[in-house]
């Protein structure tokens, strides 16, 4: 599941990276999700001996690609630039990585600065845009939806960075004739997986008084 998961690119590489770290947390370490959608900063260690979260060591993979240690520091550094620097930079960085191959390096500790340890929450709700609430985690409802898609992605042989096709025109024309493809199908519910997810941050911040 965390191999499924994109690790480049906009806004792909942004969910992406934050599924990876929400596998880990929920399949690898099995940290029920309520605790999960709590997540802050201080509840994550990364030092010379590891990264621990949750008190949990994270264990290691051969493979970049499936490493679990991996994955949550990609998605500590993304936090970082992302809540520290902003949407762009991170857009920018994302644009311009390079996914993880079997035979590149490990990635076990974070550059520094460690933006990061200033998020308000490790797993905040992003919409399909790119945009985050610094304040409000992933909705409970939403990390089933992802886990449920990452699995389904992991279940399917191919490159899982590179952003589906643009249809071309003769492809427009024969849509009415042809079954979408399971990654076309998983698109669609990522996004509206995002959608629902704002959606809901917003009514609750109506709810709550604050428009």
């Amino acid at each position: 599941m965390i191999a499924a998961c994109a690790t480049r690119g906009w806004p792909h590489g942004l969910h992406g990276r934050r599924d990876a770290f929400l596998v880990v947390a929920t399949v690898v370490l099995d940290l029920p999700q309520a605790r999960v959608r709590e997540l802050v900063p201080a509840a994550v260690i990364v030092d010379d001996e590891g990264v621990r979260v949750g008190a949990q060591p994270v264990p290691v993979d051969v493979d970049p690609r499936r490493c679990p240690t991996c994955a949550v520091v990609r998605w500590l550094e993304l936090l970082g630039v992302l809540d520290g620097l902003g949407r762009g930079s991170a857009r920018m960085d994302l644009t311009r990585a390079h996914a993880p191959t079997a035979t590149g390096p490990h990635r076990h500790q974070c550059r520094a600065p460690q933006r990061w340890c200033a998020a308000a929450t490790l797993l905040p709700a992003i919409d399909r845009y790119g945009w985050h609430d610094d304040y409000r985690p992933i909705t409970a409802r939403t990390i089933r939806t992802r886990l449920a898609l990452t699995a389904a992605r992991a279940s399917q042989p191919g490159e899982h960075d590179s952003p589906p096709d643009v249809p071309t025109v003769r492809t427009r024309a024969a849509a009415g004739r042809e079954t979408p493809s399971l990654d076309q199908v998983l698109t669609l519910l990522d996004s509206i997986a995002d959608d629902a997810d704002a959606l809901n941050d917003r009514i609750i911040a109506l709810l709550e008084g604050n428009p």
